[in-house]
């Protein structure tokens, strides 16, 4: 073979590393997490910096270096550019997996010290989350290294250019580099989609506090945001009750054995049921799939394609009423594209953040435990906590005294098929452990709370930001779907130190946004204007209840009391859901082609307001 084809030969096998990568990368990336293919352009053409930059760099060694050490060199750079690469892509996957976004550089950074805890969390030793990529780096370093005579193309080019040819062709290659690079930062490709832009830009794409949606609608919601914050009015007889609401992360009802789970997962929670009036609604459904937008939704009493830049939540509005807000929250809400900011002006704020010079892992709610345990005593005043758990997330650590149901497994971790198809119980026991241990967390945090005088007089809270996929319908984990596993949520009501003026009625359907409303109306403050629920202690009728996640919008037809009709619109593919979820809550038989055009046509235009949301 002649010098001339084995550089053409050199480059082809190069191209075939390079695309092989990106290329399935982006097959996944689009086919089979549902980014758009607006990304793939911007993505290569990013890719393409990439490797022109590389190019310019390989050929400086070439020139400046012995061979022998150059041939390391070169096999070096090389395979940390490919390694790099792929772990981003691999931080990709488990961001849009696990939370429904791409991983942005905040959480990127804030979980570069706990890589350990992150590889335990997928079913990896932790000591492989350093071991694993330096022999991978070795090994591919030395591999490229053999293959020297099939990637030789730039040391021959290196080799044939004069010194001066050479370095102009660096220099040239660099600027390019760096104009495109400026281009880059300065135009994000971020509303298209493109991964790369949406780690560094992802505000240029989509509201941050929505995760994976954003509506057009944005600053007229926020103009009437405003105006209900220059109308309010706090009530002139301070209310007397406390309030304790804990979220857990990822948390489904049916696998709580308070909602006829057979397993008996939540002891502590029934015994509370018996002792404190506690009342449990029994069919409450997130607005979304995601923690952002269940959160605000459930705090801001609005529907995700009703939800401002800046809303108007119930922590703002206790505080107007004289209360002292304490958010103790399980994971990274500092970092996690703007919801820690979104909770606003409080007394007291920490989370996995803060905890992580203690020693605590960032989704352990042991900190969560021992941060209210470290709590000072009740001053007497009013006091509004706010306690999000991580236990029942795929990512929260589960600790070896909540054991119970063995063996057990992360569901998510690679070559697990069964777990997709619903048939894994190793799965479904490693997530009964982490309900056990919310459980557990819970009655901790309020013995604490108790010790410290903060439940003489309280209503406590406990809820959901979303429910969780475990195999049902080919899936799991959230974010990415709209089924029952991932949206029917708990919620109940306790009450230390009072008896209930007006009971919340437990029959009602029920959507996350009720629960602010409910408070209030509990706790005798004002409701802002915007807020969108009913107070569950009235009769207020609804016809519909919404819901939505990335590209599917749906709503709760309740029009016929005895049979809630689930319907769902797929914005991508235009493919059409219907489901009698009462009487089959597995949702096994899609009803569009069975029921009347005419209901169909109408539940295909209630679902129009929602359809305002774009999503990446």
């Amino acid at each position: 073979m002649g010098r001339r084809w084995r550089v053409v030969a050199s480059v082809l096998v190069e191209l075939v590393g390079w695309g092989g990568l990106v290329g399935t990368f982006l097959f996944v990336y689009v086919n089979h997490l549902g980014e758009p293919q607006t990304a793939i352009a911007p993505h290569l053409s990013f890719i393409a910096n990439v490797a022109l930059g590389t190019f310019c760099v390989r050929v400086l060694i070439w020139r400046l270096l012995a061979p022998p050490v150059a041939a390391w060199a070169n096999a070096l750079l090389l395979a940390t550019v490919l390694l790099l690469l792929a772990t981003y892509y691999f931080l990709v996957f488990v961001g849009l997996q696990s939370w429904g976004r791409v991983i942005s550089w905040a959480l990127i950074t804030t979980y570069a010290s706990q890589v350990g805890e992150l590889a335990r969390g997928f079913g990896w030793p932790p000591a492989s989350a350093y071991v694993g990529p330096l022999a991978i780096l070795i090994g591919l370093a030395v591999a490229l290294r053999i293959l020297r005579r099939w990637l030789g193309w730039t040391e021959t080019l290196a080799g044939a250019l004069s010194a001066p040819v050479a370095f102009a062709l660096v220099i040239a290659g660099a600027t390019i580099v760096a104009a495109r690079g400026y281009t880059f930062v300065t135009n994000s490709p971020a509303r298209y989609g493109e991964p790369i832009s949406l780690t560094f830009f992802s505000e240029q794409a989509t509201s941050v506090l929505l995760q994976t949606h954003s509506t057009s609608e944005a600053r007229t919601l926020d103009r009437a945001e405003g105006d209900a914050r220059t109308s309010y009015a706090a009530t002139t007889q301070l209310p007397r009750h406390n309030l304790i609401l804990i979220i857990g992360d990822s948390l489904r009802a049916d696998h709580m054995s308070v909602y006829g789970y057979a397993r008996e997962t939540t002891p502590n929670i029934a015994q509370m049921l018996q002792t404190h009036e506690g009342e449990q609604v029994a069919m409450v459904h997130s607005a979304c799939a995601e923690t952002s937008c269940g959160v605000l939704a459930m705090l801001g009493s609005k529907y995700v394609y009703q939800i401002p830049p800046h809303p108007f939540m119930i922590i703002e509005a206790l505080r107007r009423n004289g209360y002292k807000a304490h958010l103790i929250l399980g994971g990274d809400h500092t970092n996690f594209y703007g919801l820690g900011r979104a909770y606003g002006e409080v007394e007291d704020y920490y989370d996995g953040n803060n905890a992580k010079p203690q020693g605590y892992t960032i989704n352990d709610d042991a900190f969560v435990i021992d941060r209210v345990a470290a709590l000072p005593p009740s001053d007497g005043g009013m006091h509004y906590f706010q306690i999000h758990m991580m236990s029942s997330h795929t990512l929260g650590k589960r600790h070896d005294e909540f054991l119970k149901f063995l063996p057990a497994s992360d569901y998510q971790t690679w070559g697990r098929p069964g777990a997709v198809r619903g048939e894994d119980q190793v799965a479904n026991n490693y997530y009964d452990n982490g309900v056990l241990q919310f459980d557990a967390y819970v009655a901790r945090v309020l013995a604490s709370l108790s010790e410290k005088g903060y439940l003489q007089d309280a209503l406590v809270v406990i809820a959901a930001d979303h429910g969780e996929m475990l195999g049902e319908h080919g899936q799991l984990g959230h974010s990415r779907s709209v089924y029952e596993s991932v949206l029917r949520v708990p919620l109940m009501f306790f009450r230390y130190g009072y008896s209930r003026p007006v009971g919340v009625d437990t029959r009602r359907f029920a959507s996350l946004i009720d629960v602010a409303p409910t408070i209030a109306f509990e706790l005798g403050i004002p409701a802002p204007a915007t807020w969108k629920g009913v107070p569950l202690q009235t009769t207020t009728d609804r016809k519909q209840v919404f819901f939505q996640e990335g590209g599917d919008v749906g709503v709760f037809d309740l029009q016929a009391a005895d049979q809630p009709l689930k319907y769902w619109r797929n914005l991508r593919s235009s493919n059409e859901f219907l489901y009698a979820i009462d009487s089959d809550p597995s949702e096994q038989h899609n009803l569009v082609g069975s029921r009347p055009k005419a209901e169909v046509d109408a539940l295909r235009l209630s679902v129009l307001p929602a359809s305002n949301v774009t999503y990446h």
